[in-house]
């Protein structure tokens, strides 16, 4: 069939169309590799929300052989435990712990995971009423927990310095900072300049933690 359309244009080099049908044939087998790759991608995906491949152990298997990255998305662990947990926490009682952008996410948990286990945490968020709103969760799980607030937007230099003065002062009677987690980040945000004049995502995630 080749053959025959490569005759053709020699034959007649300029027919529109030849040239027509030629296009529309390649068109045609374009689209049906779309449709293709599209109901192979939707099979893949309505798999997955149907949890057939955790159901085969195929998440398990991979978890099994890629132990660097066990715990990365819990799904995955049908079956399997968790290589660090709760447990092995040690007691964090005198400890004192600071964590940035802890009102929501993993800073949110790693807050009540340590204010469980003893330690004086410090939620340090932008907002004033989601920092006191996850310090209120924090104490309902779990009664004795010590936690603290305070607002910090590190996006802004001056925001840090004010926090961090603060803060400081507040441990002059103590026996200092023993945990310094530095969660809080931004990403996929539109570009702007934060008020030092810095893009946004980098004054927040690198500058801001490292003045701190």
């Amino acid at each position: 069939f080749g053959s025959v359309f490569q005759q053709a244009f020699v034959i007649f080099p300029c027919s529109p169309l030849l040239n027509y049908i030629s296009l529309m044939s390649v068109l045609s087998r374009f689209l049906t590799c779309i449709a293709v790759l599209v109901a192979m991608l939707a099979v893949f995906i309505g798999s997955c929300l149907n949890g057939l491949p955790r159901k085969l152990g195929l998440f398990t298997l991979y978890d099994k052989h890629f132990t660097m990255e066990r715990g990365t998305v819990p799904f995955m662990l049908e079956g399997t435990p968790w290589a660090f947990n709760f447990q092995d926490l040690p007691d964090l009682s005198n400890q004192t712990a600071l964590v940035t952008g802890a009102n929501v996410g993993v800073g949110y948990f790693t807050a009540l995971h340590l204010a469980r286990k003893g330690a004086r945490v410090t939620l340090a968020c932008r907002s004033e009423k989601r920092c006191r709103d996850a310090a209120s969760r924090i104490q309902a799980n779990y009664s004795a927990a010590n936690v603290e607030t305070g607002i910090l937007d590190l996006s802004s230099l001056a925001s840090v310095r004010a926090f961090a003065g603060e803060y400081t002062n507040k441990l002059k009677d103590t026996a200092g900072l023993q945990m310094l987690v530095l969660n809080a980040g931004i990403m996929s945000c539109p570009y702007s300049m934060s008020a030092d004049g810095i893009e946004l995502q980098f004054a927040t995630n690198h500058v801001g933690h490292f003045l701190l």
